[in-house]
């Protein structure tokens, strides 16, 4: 997908180039790496407090004219800190979902912890700064 957006621009500006003409073109566009899926923020990135809760929503997209069946998978450092509020479902066609990520930060933790989230093929980093500003 990239690589076809890389090669219209060339193209766009080859064409360009080699008009005799003072042309002005504006070109506007946009890479989609999961064409059907798509979530808001495109990460989680946040610090806290040893021994915290934390609650993140995470808005699905689908971008298709049928039902989108996801499931959501953690990886990495905080893995086992993180739940979902669902982690499997169902977006209707051109619709949202809202899902609640929740963290439960162990009181022992501190320094930078990352991971990510999977729904589906997207991925969605996950980077926790973890300090005790009130030196417990």
């Amino acid at each position: 997908m990239k690589a076809l957006f890389l090669i219209l621009v060339a193209f766009l500006l080859s064409s360009a180039a080699t008009t005799s003409q003072t042309e002005q073109t504006e070109v506007q566009a946009s890479v989609i790496i999961n064409p059907a899926l798509s979530v808001t923020p495109p990460n989680i990135s946040t610090n806290v407090l040893p021994f915290s809760f934390l609650e993140k929503n995470l808005i699905f997209r689908q971008n298709t004219n049928f039902d989108f069946n996801v499931s959501l998978q953690s990886a990495g450092a905080v893995a086992d800190w993180l739940s979902f509020s669902d982690n499997n479902f169902v977006i209707a066609p051109l619709q949202e979902k809202i899902i609640t990520v929740f963290f439960e930060i162990p009181d022992t933790a501190a320094g930078v912890y990352t991971g990510n989230i999977t729904a589906n093929d997207l991925r969605i980093p996950v980077v926790l700064t973890v300090s005790d500003t009130y030196k417990l």
